[in-house]
């Protein structure tokens, strides 16, 4: 396997990590990038032939290295690394820039503000690679909208035993957050590009499925699943795919591009009757694009797009095609066009699975391609979900800190059936754009939706079934290098290698699940605001043990559990009362629990005179009664509120 893409692709993940580590990118790059062009005049001089230097000979990886390796050191400085010229954390200012990203959240909306310029009261100051997270309730935007607001912005101090929760934002671009309201956000223009005309289509498909003839919670589930806009799921769906390990099924991928593609040449197969082959082909391609655009341009869809644009372009151009070199070259294209995609754990994952199953699942399938076509593609779909299932899992596992105990039987079972979901979403969906609304494809459709869900809720016990285990990032990288060397092996003819090469990668995985064993376990002891209409309820886990903790309703009450005070509201207080129910223990962790019974003004004086860690709200609470509470709370602790009926059950580690 001549995998000529593997060490551009190496080369710039280091040099972006290695970028976003010290403060000289800028000159790392550039001794990186004249190191590998003077190892190329090397060894241009000591072949004589500038056309063999070129080629993927036996030792000319190092300069390719080390000529990527500083291509993305340079690309992280210029594209993703910050520049503005003092600390911004706790700095009153107005600050102007575009909004990038919007997400429309129960307990306010979340903007992404590319800042372009800090104005204080001597003088405006301009910046680059600067982006705010800016907290809302109110404000109506659109990605691309040029907007002016007054705020004091914060650095992300979060602090979480092994987690820097600071960097992790900044590797999501996200620099500080400021809470602003919306009277204090001023329009000042917008910005007409290709990706807004895309996201205003977007807006207007929603619309239609909203408006078409399918239940609710289908046209929730595939708005999310064919557009990418998972705001609209409910949180108890959102808990049933996690709790199955089917979460992926929403991050748009190569299913859906692989289906679309499928429809889309199946459709324009006439085209090849009469010998346009290529145009069939090169239309298949610019309307992949266009679904790419029009869902966001997430980076596992895109990813998707550039290996199906490749394989095809090589059948278009008759060249030999590799589907391993083309998930490199796509990876490469991403990380250079967003270097911060090296730690979008969604491209993670999605690179993950297609290695593993472009490695693997042809060599492992024990039936005869061409003798029985059938059962092979069928045998096929079964192995990708195992295989894709065990190779991820440790990644899973390093994220998230919990596998789903039946993660392999709910993707074997019910992850072959989603191809057909999708594809008679697709097609009911183009339906409703040109004025159809077919009632039996609609009903087919909520029955699936419907199926697929009780199927899930069956699997997982309701949810419960999660083991809480937290992969070191050592056994994760050791994993993966031995997952895909393994992969790699098999589609080798070298037997010399073979042997050595799978005693090594096996040692690897060995050591990596030993690691996990071996490792302090993550936190078992959990507590668990439960979402329930009837009672107000706390569970606390330690280990199998679940203890149920009830308070009554209507009251008001007191609770000390280890390190954490707990205050139940579901009443009107009295007013002499109001000011002992302020803690006083600095030491201990504080949550306040409100009922729907509670007088949002008493809560709100409650919350701005004291250091309650969060403010959990009841399922029955009300939409209208939170409001008021928000209108109350003082700016800065707004992010402390948390709403069970509009977000699920909340769960902290002890």
């Amino acid at each position: 396997m001549n995998l000529k893409f593997l060490f551009p692709l190496l080369g710039v993940a280091l040099g972006i990590f290695i970028s976003s580590e010290v403060s000289q990118g800028l000159v790392i790059g550039c001794i990186c990038v004249s190191l590998g062009i003077l190892i190329w005049c090397g060894f241009t001089l000591f072949s004589r032939s500038p056309l063999r230097t070129l080629k993927m000979s036996k030792w000319h990886f190092i300069w390719i290295l080390f000529l990527f390796l500083g291509i993305g050191s340079l690309d992280y400085h210029f594209r993703s690394s910050p520049s503005y010229p003092f600390n911004l954390d706790g700095v009153r200012a107005i600050y102007s820039g575009t909004i990038d990203e919007i997400s429309y959240l129960s307990d306010g909306d979340r903007f992404k503000v590319k800042i372009t310029s800090i104005q204080d009261s001597n003088h405006i100051t301009s910046c680059s690679n600067l982006n705010f997270l800016v907290k809302t309730d109110g404000f109506v935007g659109s990605k691309g909208d040029k907007i002016s607001f007054s705020a004091t912005p914060h650095k992300f101090k979060i602090k979480k035993p092994g987690v820097d929760y600071e960097k992790k934002m900044i590797h999501q671009g996200i620099h500080y957050y400021a809470n602003v309201q919306a009277a204090n956000i001023t329009k000042t223009g917008e910005t007409k590009n290709l990706f807004r005309i895309f996201t205003d289509w977007r807006n207007n498909l929603i619309i239609i499925l909203e408006k078409s003839k399918l239940e609710r919670e289908t046209s929730e589930f595939l708005i999310s699943l064919l557009l990418g806009d998972k705001s609209f799921l409910s949180s108890d769906v959102k808990q049933a795919l996690n709790s199955a390990g089917m979460a992926h099924v929403l991050a748009l991928s190569g299913m859906h591009v692989a289906i679309i593609l499928s429809l889309v040449l199946w459709v324009l197969f006439p085209l090849s009757l009469i010998g346009y082959h290529k145009t069939r082909q090169i239309i298949a391609i610019l309307i992949i694009w266009i679904y790419v655009l029009l869902t966001g341009s997430s980076p596992s869809t895109i990813r998707a797009a550039i290996m199906a644009s490749l394989v095809i372009g090589a059948y278009i151009l008759e060249r030999k095609n590799s589907a391993l070199n083309a998930l490199l070259a796509a990876t490469l294209i991403i990380l250079i066009a967003e270097p911060l995609a090296l730690w979008n754990v969604g491209l993670q994952l999605s690179f993950l699975c297609v290695a593993s199953i472009i490695l693997y699942v042809n060599k492992l399938n024990p039936i005869e391609r061409h003798t029985h076509p059938k059962l092979y593609g069928l045998t096929n779909l079964i192995l990708i979900t195992i295989i894709t299932s065990v190779c991820t899992w440790v990644l899973v596992s390093y994220y998230f800190g919990s596998v789903p105990v039946s993660f392999l039987l709910s993707n074997t079972l019910l992850l072959p059936f989603l191809p057909l979901f999708v594809g008679s979403g697709l097609i009911y969906l183009f339906l409703l754009i040109i004025g159809i609304d077919w009632n039996i494809l609609a009903k087919f459709l909520d029955f699936f939706n419907s199926i697929f869900i009780e199927g899930i809720e069956f699997l997982t016990w309701k949810g419960g079934a999660m083991i809480n285990v937290q992969a070191p990032l050592i056994s994760t990288l050791l994993w993966i290098f031995g997952i895909l060397s393994i992969g790699y092996l098999l589609n080798i003819a070298n037997k010399k290698y073979k042997i050595f090469g799978f005693t090594f990668s096996a040692l690897t995985l060995l050591c990596s699940f030993l690691l996990i064993l071996l490792s302090p376990g993550g936190n078992d002891s959990k507590i668990k605001f439960q979402h329930s209409f009837t009672k107000l309820e706390v569970h606390h886990s330690d280990n199998e043990d679940v203890t149920k903790l009830e308070f009554p309703r209507n009251g008001i009450s007191k609770s000390k559990f280890r390190d954490l005070n707990i205050l139940t509201i579901d009443n009107y207080i009295h007013k002499d009362s109001v000011k002992s129910l302020i803690p006083t223990e600095l030491s201990k962790t504080h949550f306040l629990f409100v009922g729907s019974g509670a007088d949002p003004r008493q809560i709100a004086e409650l919350v701005n005179s004291s250091n309650y860690s969060k403010i959990i709200l009841h399922t029955t609470m009300g939409k209208n009664k939170k409001a008021e509470l928000l209108n109350l709370v003082n700016e800065s602790e707004l992010d402390k509120i948390y709403s069970l009926r509009e977000n699920g059950s909340l769960e902290f580690d002890l």
